[in-house]
């Protein structure tokens, strides 16, 4: 799903979880894969 940036300072509470989601391995993977796909799509084979 795509992820709209919050602006402004984090709580606590939410700087943990984002931190949580982002250790766990399969998101993790899933965004990785994303940032490729991501890249592949603007910058190409160049």
């Amino acid at each position: 799903e795509n992820v709209e940036p919050v602006y402004g300072a984090a709580t606590y509470a939410q700087f943990t979880q984002f931190h949580q989601e982002i250790r766990d391995w399969t998101t993790h993977i899933q965004l990785q894969n994303d940032l490729v796909e991501h890249m592949w799509t603007h910058i190409g084979n160049q």
